[in-house]
């Protein structure tokens, strides 16, 4: 009995182990933003996240709706062991233009085109890396904050510039306290900056949005990822 209780644990655990994780961040200003993905459903407001969801690998449905709204539907996959975060961001209210013009770029640079032009809502996935130096912390920022021109940004020995809608790679820098700072390309006064406190082994997330279509005040979100993190089953 107590090595078939042994085995029923290890089975259990590497199936733990071996599940996808994903996560949800709304970057989206001025009403509640709806995931649904899969049999799943979060609602989150503006510069929120969510735990972890364990799910097997696959392809799932995804729908995002801004304040009742359907913006987003669309299907993505996600392998086992995999961990990704879910981003919605944009302005609600808005939808690609339709001139001749227009229809010519989406048509030869894609339907992204179209959502960056004018900051419609979107969604874009950050996924893992498949290996962290555990003695080094690590930075990742995303340029969600429409109406906001490219940014430079200095982390330590790191520097890199990012237009809205992408985002960095994993920044490896030294663990503890870093002072983060982002400038507009091409100049040196910083829009922000902000001090971090980034441990050893982890991932720290900083998200970058602005409220009021652009016009209001530059928002940013804050989380750290490690593998003990807890998740919603």
């Amino acid at each position: 009995m107590d090595k078939l209780c042994s085995l029923l644990f290890c089975f259990f655990f590497c199936v733990q182990l071996a599940a996808a994780q994903v996560r949800f961040v709304s970057l989206v200003p001025g009403a509640e933003t709806s995931f649904q993905f899969g049999n799943c459903r979060q609602e989150l407001s503006y510069l929120e996240n969510s735990k972890y969801l364990n799910l097997e690998g696959g392809v799932y449905s995804l729908q995002v709706s801004v304040g009742g709204e359907e913006s987003i539907s669309k299907r993505l996959g996600f392998g086992r062991s995999e961990r990704a975060i879910i981003v919605a961001l944009g302005n609600p209210g808005l939808s690609p233009s339709a001139g001749f013009f227009h229809r010519m770029k989406v048509r030869f640079e894609g339907q992204g085109h179209a959502f960056k032009e004018n900051y419609a809502v979107q969604a874009t996935v950050l996924r893992g890396s498949a290996y962290l130096d555990p003695t080094k912390a690590y930075l990742r920022i995303l340029h969600g904050a429409t109406a906001t021109v490219p940014l430079t940004i200095h982390c330590g020995s790191q520097k890199t510039s990012l237009k809205y809608a992408q985002a960095t790679d994993f920044l490896p820098v030294e663990p503890g306290e870093q002072e983060v700072e982002m400038s507009p390309q091409n100049t040196s006064a910083p829009l922000l900056t902000r001090t971090l406190n980034l441990p050893a082994g982890t991932i720290t997330y900083l998200m970058l949005a602005r409220d009021d279509r652009g016009k209001g005040k530059l928002g940013t979100l804050v989380f750290t990822d490690s593998r003990s993190e807890p998740t919603d089953r």
